[in-house]
């Protein structure tokens, strides 16, 4: 009688090798996932400047998608670019550079490069010309040496030199071109030239016309000794479209007729007044100015430069203020209580939303607390509490310290409230008045 056997062989995989293969594969899912690049802008983008530089060394991907960040998050020193050979002709350090690094450049005077008079304007348009790159978008000059005669030259053709220029941050002595500049968001602009009759304020406005479909961001000041410069011989006011904040250092000499306006201003929505020394620098300012309904304000202010009646105009000017910051400067006993309580009470009209002051005052706490007092007056002061989180003291000489006060929140609202600001305050200032 014969019997058939039959057997199954069932083979078992050990578990270290079970093991070995899930992290095998999740070793490669998170390599794949490190290797995507919006994953990578996560990372990066919480990474400082030296780490950032230190994860470029990875590999070769790592390094190409972090030279972008990086580009646009660090200066690259060109002084450090470019060198002098022993036949005085201007090489490359480093022939190979990631393009995406050449995008903010820095130059300045301290080394040997610009030893010699304008070698500063050959290092500026021969040593971009070796780079060849089209993604320089931000640019930061400091020339000591040739504000007087070379500065203009050289400003010119860094300007020529990006087309894809983003950010210009300028002192300069005469007006650039910048009809190339088509993508030009901010822009900081301060003249000074003292002996330049020739300049009106069409050099201005021709400025402005230039960017006037890209600027978003613009910060514009003048400082000259000379008057006729305002007479305008031919001014055509551009309008800019797009331009959201605004901040000028105004004086007796620069006014734009027919151009702070909602119809030339249409999308502003933050205004800054800043460097207001002179008693008529703000107010002959003002009246070049429209009813503008939908700008946040920003107001350096002193002594010097108050007149009677001066908040009431800026709050015509600028109804529907929701943010308001003010820097107020008063030298010691230049100002009395008095004074301060007309200034501010003015501003108890608007609904503000938020509030920053900044007082610079010299051996005085009683001003302090009179601006405080005016303060909680305000609409939504007195509403919400709103604004006033904190304060802090620092000064120079006697207070070398900063000294931050945070009072107990307010059971209502939630925020310390003025009165228990000033409560918390009152010993700090009597122990002064004592001294």
């Amino acid at each position: 009688m014969g019997s058939t056997t039959s057997s199954t062989r069932k083979g078992k995989i050990p578990a270290d090798h079970i093991s070995n293969d899930n992290v095998v594969a999740t070793t490669s899912a998170m390599s794949k996932a490190l290797m995507n690049p919006l994953i990578l802008d996560k990372i990066f983008h919480n990474l400082n400047v030296p780490d950032l530089k230190s994860c470029r060394l990875v590999s070769h991907a790592w390094a190409d998608h972090g030279a972008a960040l990086l580009g646009n998050r660090s200066y690259f020193n060109v002084n450090e670019l470019v060198y002098y050979n022993s036949g005085s002709k201007l090489c490359l350090s480093t022939p190979l550079i990631n393009e995406k690094l050449v995008r903010r450049l820095k130059f300045y005077d301290g080394t040997k490069l610009f030893g010699q008079e304008y070698q500063g304007v050959e290092v500026i348009t021969n040593g971009l010309r070796m780079v060849e790159s089209k993604e320089i978008q931000y640019v930061r000059l400091k020339l000591e040496k040739y504000q007087a005669c070379g500065d203009s030259k050289i400003l010119q053709r860094l300007l020529d030199s990006a087309p894809n220029l983003t950010i210009l941050d300028v002192f300069a002595s005469s007006f650039p071109d910048l009809e190339r500049c088509r993508n030009l968001k901010s822009l900081k602009f301060i003249l000074e030239n003292h002996f330049n009759d020739t300049i009106t304020v069409d050099n201005t406005t021709a400025l402005l016309r230039q960017v006037k479909d890209s600027l978003t961001e613009a910060e514009l000041g003048w400082k000259t000794y000379l008057r006729s410069w305002l007479q305008s011989q031919n001014m055509s006011v551009p309008i800019m479209s797009k331009l959201t904040s605004l901040a000028i250092h105004p004086f007796v000499g620069y006014p734009i007729p027919d151009f702070f306006n909602e119809i030339y201003l249409p999308a502003l929505e933050k205004l800054a007044f800043r460097n207001l020394y002179s008693a008529t620098s703000l107010p002959n300012h003002l009246v070049m100015w429209q009813r503008h309904r939908g700008v946040t304000l920003a107001v350096e202010l002193s002594k010097n430069c108050w007149q009677d009646e001066l908040a009431e105009s800026i709050i015509q000017l600028f109804p529907n203020v929701r943010k308001f910051e003010i820097q107020i400067k008063f030298p010691y006993n230049w100002i009395s209580i008095l004074d301060i309580n007309q200034m501010m009470q003015p501003f108890q009209m608007w609904e503000l939303d938020q509030v920053d002051v900044d007082v610079e005052s010299e051996g005085n706490p009683a001003l302090t607390v009179a601006i405080l007092k005016n303060v909680s007056l305000w609409k939504d002061m007195i509403l919400y509490s709103a604004g006033l989180r904190s304060l802090k003291f620092s000064g120079d000489k006697d207070v070398p310290q900063i000294v931050e006060l945070m009072p107990p929140f307010s059971q209502q609202s939630g925020d310390p409230t003025v009165l228990e600001i000033l409560e918390k305050l009152q010993p700090i200032l009597l122990s002064e008045e004592l001294d």
